[in-house]
């Protein structure tokens, strides 16, 4: 997974805008948070964090994708 700079988050934008919650429109316009992505172009899917909150946009990863973001859901939000 490839944490994306504030300047970088315009790739998962259209991603976020599916969500209904303010925390992901605000991490992918780079204001607050973090966000991983498998790939840097055309993501399938991205993880965003912020404070207490975790959301993952776009098509749910399989195989070693999960588990690589399983990885990092371990090590990186503790």
């Amino acid at each position: 997974m490839i944490e994306l700079e504030r300047d970088e988050r315009q790739i998962v934008r259209e991603l976020c805008s599916m969500s209904k919650e303010v925390i992901p429109s605000a991490v992918a316009k780079g204001r607050i948070g973090k966000v991983w992505v498998p790939e840097r172009d055309n993501p399938s899917f991205c993880l965003i964090h912020s404070g207490n909150f975790v959301y993952l946009a776009g098509i749910c990863p399989k195989g070693e994708q999960a588990l690589e973001l399983r990885e990092l859901l371990i090590k990186k939000l503790q």
